[in-house]
């Protein structure tokens, strides 16, 4: 036994008492107290736990909101049905539900809306506590006399989509410090409201959801790109509009009291082959995913490759970006339902044959064209590569889909091409060539574009590429230097290597392009050329005493180890890449965590922060890599396996589906796209490629 169990046993002994002695003696107090000072360390420190305890306790039952009794599927299928009669039919509407679970009298308020192509022709808020069903019924009534309901066509009552919330708990805010207001919330689960006087404010999560607000938190104001929790500001305007103070600036200056709700919502079945499927519940802006097994991917890989299709231009042709300006702000892209005071200019950028359209937002149908980058326009090109090659023969995917995808990945090739030879990135003597716009280039923008040449070349069989893909990797053998590392920086007018600055994923993507070149080329200095670079990322590159302890971004390395194999057969390239997928492993959620079920299979630090997709994607694309290195050692690492297939479920669950689509403006058009995060709904072009690619090349380790 330890000296602090010793003298936390000693104060415990000395504070409890057995029989009818109610408090201690002079000489047990006497005891305790020589016991602190011969023990004082470890007094000190029994004091700290227990005080940190009883915060911790203490806070935990001041916040805590109870779990509450959620509707059954029967009694959620009766509420949405009196709202669909209301709307479709002009019958008489019923007086008392049928099942007595809407009878119950909840905190509320209950929020109705009517979602129609990103806009909310009807909504309705309830009083609080109220009825259900006296709500859905006051609900109803308002929709039958709502001039913009009556107004919708045929076409449109079937596009529309009924939302309901019930809310149940409440429970306080902390509104000081402000980082603890901004991340009070679950993010897309909890609401807020605020009390002033005697009116009261409601946001709720779907509302939070669609103006972007509870991702608009700057806690480091000198990085701007980082955000994270509720955007107070906007919040403050939009419940101050909402009470009627805002204007005047008396919501400034009231008292106020915040608070959090939490709902229960279920929404209306998308009109698909003339009829609606059962109502859908859902959490954090999404509905359940479907049953997950092979199949499920395959429908996944295919819907991600047709998202991708659709953004890839058929013909040189403008596209539109709107900008959000206001007096005061700084300029802002349409991302978001936009708050008060806010207008939008329109921007056109054209874009050629073969690019794609590179950030799209669902929310407003709205594009970010105003950047592009190449890295990412030849990673998409890959993943459609590998769609063609992987998905032949699996069951429901039919050859003109697998056409579609070939054609796909030869016309953005193409793109890449024509910039070589419009460029003047070229040098005859050593036979290579790069892709550049205007005087500088990166590493990148060459090796990504071998990747895609080789992948489309290996899964195709077309060479019509071959010799640019030959004299892109030669290149790259030039800006290889003596110790393996790459030079990331290209002089096009000057003809020289640039090699100070160094840049995240372009030593790995260049490794991979280069083990691809030499699988399809044959070239010798390739296959040097892909040992020294690996020899490089996973031993020199590691030196560095902080790096024996953490691990930098490294998919592409673990991607081109088992490219290269079985020509180079290094065991310590294995090595890195288990240790390095154990890395990743300890920062993959778990379904076993409370209240993140839905990050199960997700790559995250906290559930404050809600995953991001694209590493559940190009992590695992490293993971698939690790895994099938393990398997061609003959020493299978099952623990990579199954945390392949948990990120598999992830992606899954959070890819647009028509049903989980409600908000945007065009859900069939947003099918297969995958977003950044649970909460944040813009859709870059890797976003896609990454998870795709991922799942792609691991199908056969999804049960069936």
């Amino acid at each position: 036994m330890t000296t602090a169990q010793t003298t936390a046993q000693t104060i415990a002994q000395s504070s409890s008492q057995s029989g009818s002695q109610s408090s201690l003696g002079p000489g047990r107090v006497a005891v305790a107290w020589r016991q602190v000072r011969r023990h004082p360390v470890a007094a000190s420190a029994t004091g700290a736990v227990l005080v940190l305890l009883a915060i911790y306790f203490g806070v935990y039952w001041w916040a805590y909101m109870p779990a509450h009794e959620r509707l059954g599927a029967p009694a959620r299928a009766e509420a949405m049905g009196l709202l669909q009669a209301a709307r479709d039919t002009q019958a008489a509407l019923p007086a008392t539900p049928g099942q007595a679970a809407l009878k119950r009298k909840v905190r509320g308020p209950i929020f109705v809306r009517l979602h129609l192509r990103g806009k909310v022709p009807f909504e309705y808020r309830s009083g609080s506590p109220v009825v259900i069903w006296d709500a859905l019924g006051a609900a109803a009534k308002k929709l039958r006399a709502s001039e913009s309901v009556t107004a919708l066509s045929a076409a449109d009552r079937r596009l529309s989509r009924f939302k309901i919330d019930i809310g149940h708990g409440r429970g306080p805010i902390v509104t000081a410090p402000e980082i603890l207001f901004a991340i009070s919330l679950v993010p897309g689960v909890d609401g807020m409201g605020v009390r002033v006087g005697g009116k009261t404010a409601y946001l709720d999560p779907d509302e939070s959801l669609r103006r972007g607000l509870v991702t608009g938190y700057q806690p480091f104001k000198f990085v701007r790109e980082f955000k994270a929790g509720m955007h107070i500001p906007a919040v403050d305007e939009y419940l101050g509009r909402q009470l009627g103070m805002w204007e005047d600036g008396r919501f400034a200056k009231a008292s106020k009291t915040y608070f959090r709700f939490r709902t229960e919502g279920f929404v209306e079945a998308p009109w698909v082959d003339g009829k609606r499927d059962p109502v859908l519940p859902v959490y954090r802006g999404n509905t359940p995913p479907p049953k997950f097994n092979r199949q499920a991917v395959i429908n996944a890989c295919v819907a991600g490759g047709n998202y991708i299709l659709r953004q890839l231009m058929q013909r040189r042709a403008p596209v539109k970006m709107r900008i959000a300006v206001k007096q005061g702000s700084r300029p802002k892209l349409h991302a978001h339902i936009l708050g008060h005071g806010w207008r939008l200019r329109t921007q056109r950028r054209r874009l050629g044959l073969g690019q794609f359209k590179y950030i799209y937002y669902p929310l407003t149908d709205n594009y970010d064209v105003g950047g592009y980058s190449l890295p990412r326009h030849a990673g998409t090109t890959y993943a459609l590569a590998l769609l063609y090659g992987k998905l032949k023969g699996r069951p429901g995917v039919s050859d003109e889909q697998i056409k579609k995808f070939g054609d796909g990945a030869r016309m953005a090739i193409r793109y890449l091409a024509n910039m070589v030879r419009r460029g003047q990135c070229r040098n005859d003597e050593r036979n290579y060539v790069c892709v550049s716009r205007g005087s500088h280039t990166d590493l990148g923008s060459s090796a990504l574009p071998l990747v895609a040449i080789m992948e489309y070349q290996r899964q195709t069989g077309d060479k019509q590429y071959e010799d640019l893909g030959r004299q892109l990797a030669n290149f790259l053998v030039y800006m290889q230097k003596g110790d393996g590392e790459f030079c990331h920086r290209y002089d096009v007018e000057g003809g020289r290597r640039l090699c100070k600055e160094k840049l995240l994923y372009y030593s790995g993507e260049a490794a991979l392009a280069l083990a691809l070149a030499y699988d399809q080329l044959r070239d010798e200095r390739y296959m040097k050329a892909t040992r020294k670079a690996l020899d490089y990322l996973t031993g020199e590159n590691y030196w560095p005493l902080t790096l024996k302890f953490l691990f930098g971004e490294d998919h592409w390395t673990c991607i081109a180890a088992e490219a290269a194999w079985p020509h180079i057969k290094r065991e310590h390239y294995a090595r890195f890449c288990y240790e390095f997928a154990s890395f990743q492993r300890r920062q993959q959620f778990f379904a076993r965590e409370k209240g993140v079920f839905d990050y199960e299979g997700g790559y995250g630090i906290t559930p404050f922060f809600p995953p991001h997709l694209t590493p559940a994607g190009s992590r695992t694309e490293a993971m698939v890599s690790a895994f099938d290195l393990s398997r061609h050692r003959g020493e299978t690492q099952r623990v990579i396996g199954s945390q392949i297939v948990r990120a598999f479920k992830y992606i899954v669950r959070h890819q647009v589906r028509l049903e989980n689509s409600y908000l945007f403006v065009k859900p069939r058009y947003s099918i297969g796209a995958i977003r950044k995060s649970p909460i944040k709904y813009d859709v870059r072009i890797d976003y896609v490629q990454h998870t795709i690619a991922a799942m792609v090349r691991a199908l056969d380790l999804v049960p069936k």
